[in-house]
């Protein structure tokens, strides 16, 4: 369930409400060889406005990886560079098509190549961002820690990690 809200000065000042439902299924446990660090995942889900102007929208997306530490720790061990054997070549699609009254909305389609790379403890992700129409291209940093104590399990955690309370 996703939540978006109303902000002044921004392009809608009323929010929105998105149930998901979310799927993936990785290949790593059929005996298809260098096929099985694929994975695919994705979300269908249904964005419900508050109130004009901003339009209800149907959202689906999926994302490709294929992830080259499970292949050398599961699937055979080659000698790759020491940058290679951290990296997850991955392409995410997310489609948004207006639904009901579009009040301007319009459907998009964004597609976007990208990498990323885990080291022990942390992980960071580039994707160039292409969207439909040539509008709005750009590159996307993500940068991720595991946060972890003696008392609990690690957490993820996109911007710094917290002592547990």
């Amino acid at each position: 369930m996703g939540r978006h809200r109303g902000n002044a000065g921004r392009r809608f000042s009323s929010g929105a409400t998105t149930p998901r439902v979310y799927f993936g299924k990785g290949l790593g446990d059929l005996d298809i060889g260098y096929l099985r660090p694929l994975a695919v995942a994705g979300l269908v889900g249904y964005q419900i406005a508050d109130s004009p102007p901003r339009s209800n929208l149907f959202t689906a997306g999926f994302v490709v990886e294929y992830s080259i530490p499970y292949l050398r720790s599961k699937v055979q061990s080659l000698d790759l560079p020491e940058f290679v054997r951290g990296l997850t070549p991955m392409t995410e699609v997310l489609f948004t098509i207006p639904a009901g009254r579009a009040s301007g909305a319009r459907t998009t389609a964004l597609i976007a190549p990208g990498l990323s790379y885990a080291g022990a403890g942390w992980e960071f992700a580039i994707e160039g961002l292409c969207r439909r129409a040539g509008d709005r291209q750009g590159i996307a940093l993500s940068r991720s820690s595991t946060c972890r104590s003696i008392s609990s399990p690690p957490r993820r955690s996109a911007d710094r990690c917290f002592p547990p309370p």
